[in-house]
């Protein structure tokens, strides 16, 4: 997950990174609950890494969006393509 928010947009496959959080996040929720009442560090820590996970759920949208293959277009030069990578650091 760390590469998603620190690595070049350019080479995420949106389509992979919300398949592997939707895995994340339903192997999370059952370790939660799993742990729940019985061992509560390891269910504080599955819940906080659950939470981290609902948080980045908002990211994915724009994670489609940015990578969209008509962004990288040659028709995207003679647009505001440049300004929209510089803003988000690609």
């Amino acid at each position: 997950m760390k590469e998603w928010r620190t690595g070049a947009l350019k080479s995420l496959d949106p389509d992979v990174v919300d398949a592997d959080h939707r895995k994340m996040l339903m192997t999370a929720t059952k370790l939660t609950n799993r742990f729940e009442g019985k061992l509560p560090k390891p269910q504080k820590l599955a819940s906080k890494i659950q939470k981290d996970l609902k948080d980045f759920r908002a990211y994915i949208p724009i994670i489609k969006a940015l990578c969209n293959p008509a962004l990288s277009s040659p028709d995207m030069a003679d647009t505001n393509g440049d300004e929209i990578f510089f803003v988000v650091g690609m």
